[in-house]
């Protein structure tokens, strides 16, 4: 039996890491290496009981570092010494002066004392480590049950995705966001008085009375594409339950029914002072969906599956686009291919192995656009231009998986538009274009200051699946007029093919 661990790091202070503790190692001969744990990821008490006892049986302890965020890399370190509070709080370094000085001050739940730390190639990583980790986590424990046997190897944590469908009440799939509850949300939260708003109707009310009653829609799945809430004030989220939880009742929903991806205000890293030390700007958003679906999210990347009555195969991959690249360009969207590449091998593999008999429709949901939603964009330092830094490797990966739809939100612009590139390494003569289709609901409860000066109007998206066609409808109001159709549009379903 052997067992070691794995950290994941990154250089989101541009800071090279592994750099800065080679510096001190080559002067020191050791440098103490601090865990910055997430604050909302588990202390990992028995790991670190477990690892310190290896160490000192098998010292030096060779721990794999990953740095999976800007430019890739691996690294061997060997580790003679582990230090942590039984308690799981925070420590000082052991020694200051053996730690580099842009966290040496700094408190941390656990200190690992390296004496030497070898870069090596990713293949060299996989074959003494058995894995490279891709979830949130940042500490993962290896464990071979028969040394040298990868069939043994257990690495903890791991995924949880299922392809298990749920089944839904009704065929169509209704789109809302940037509802921005708080500060920026433009509805009344509670009944007022008569000729206050839409009849002093709440949002919940408007949407729902819309889609069940003037347009006799039943909903099978509801997409939340972000920004539940305003500048990050958490105490919204009160308000943001509430309203799904009576959106949900009034279509007849069950939570499992709902996907829920964050926007950038949910994440809110302005004003922060380096977030990506323990990612505390992710508490408030992580609490509500753990408190919302009742479950542990070890990774905001899932996929969900839904069986339609009329037996539709809808697959929904959920991705978080408010991820930190670096302190400088946190305001714009970033998913990384590392956080989803395994979740999009799994749903391949997983629908490889069925009897091919369904024709799934995937939907890929985030809260940033990927491709430019209005028409000329003029960036301040206030508003960034926020397309996804990494929108054209989202795009090459959506064509090459087969995803026919991207649902998304955040500039507050109902959009629709399609696209399709040449992948990079295609040596074929004849470009046969993959389009994907990319919808952007707009904001469903913005107030008028926040909307797109040539609407002035809070939307949703309603999409029906109908033979080869996708229905889509957008819908229009606002606080004092209720809504009306806006725009209606058909778009083809493409047969899915496994990727290439």
């Amino acid at each position: 039996m052997r067992r070691t661990a794995i950290l994941r790091f990154s250089d989101a202070e541009k800071i090279p890491t592994v750099g800065a503790h080679l510096e001190i190692i080559s002067s020191k001969r050791t440098a103490w290496w601090g865990w910055w744990r997430k604050e909302k990821e588990s202390p990992c008490l028995d790991v670190l009981r477990k690892l310190q006892a290896e160490i000192k049986v098998h010292t030096p302890l060779r721990m794999g570092l990953v740095n999976r965020k800007g430019d890739e890399s691996f690294h061997v370190a060997s580790c003679v010494e582990l230090q942590y509070a039984p308690d799981g709080s925070k420590i000082n370094s052991p020694d200051p002066d053996l730690t580099p000085e842009y966290y040496r001050s700094d408190m941390y739940p656990a200190w690992f004392k390296f004496q030497a730390i070898d870069t090596v190639t990713r293949a060299d990583f996989v074959r003494e480590f058995a894995v490279v980790p891709y979830l949130d986590p940042t500490l993962y424990e290896v464990f071979w049950k028969t040394d040298g046997d990868f069939k043994t190897v257990e690495v903890t944590p791991s995924e949880t995705w299922t392809m298990n469908p749920v089944s839904t009440y009704g065929e169509v799939i209704l789109h809302i966001s940037d509802l921005h509850f708080g500060e920026l949300h433009g509805f009344p939260i509670n009944p007022s008085q008569p000729g206050q708003g839409i009849n002093g109707r709440p949002l919940w009310e408007v949407i729902s009375t819309r889609v069940r009653r003037d347009l006799g829609v039943q909903i099978g799945v509801l997409v939340v594409s972000g920004d539940l809430i305003s500048k990050g004030k958490d105490e919204s989220y009160a308000q943001a339950r509430d309203f799904l939880d009576e959106l949900l009742n009034s279509l007849g929903l069950d939570k499992s029914h709902c996907i829920i991806v964050p926007g950038n205000h949910d994440m809110w890293t302005v004003g922060v002072e380096h977030p990506s030390r323990d990612y505390g700007h992710e508490r408030p958003y992580r609490d509500f969906m753990e408190s919302f679906f009742k479950t542990d999210f070890r990774t905001l990347e899932r996929v969900r599956r839904y069986l339609t009555p009329s037996g539709r195969d809808l697959i929904f991959i959920e991705l978080n686009s408010a991820r930190m690249r670096s302190d400088e360009l946190r305001e714009y969207g970033y998913v990384a291919k590392h956080r989803y590449d395994r979740l999009l091998s799994f749903v391949s593999d997983s629908l490889k192995q069925e009897d091919g008999s369904k024709e799934p429709v995937f939907f890929a949901v985030l809260h940033h656009h990927i491709m430019p939603v209005s028409c000329v964009e003029i960036p301040d330092e206030k508003r960034p231009v926020s397309i996804c830094l990494d929108a054209g490797e989202l795009m090459d990966e959506f064509q090459n998986f087969g995803i026919q739809f991207v649902l998304h939100g955040h500039q507050h612009a109902p959009f629709i538009g399609t696209a399709s590139r040449l992948p990079r390494n295609s040596l074929a003569e004849e470009y046969v274009p993959r389009p994907v289709y990319v919808i952007g609901c707009g904001s469903s409860g913005g107030k008028r200051d926040i909307l797109p000066r040539d609407l002035e109007s809070n939307t949703f998206g309603i999409y029906r699946p109908d033979g080869n066609k996708l229905k889509v409808t957008v819908e229009k109001y606002t606080e004092t007029a209720p809504p009306v159709l806006y725009r209606q549009v058909s778009l083809p379903i493409q047969p899915w093919e496994p990727p290439a």
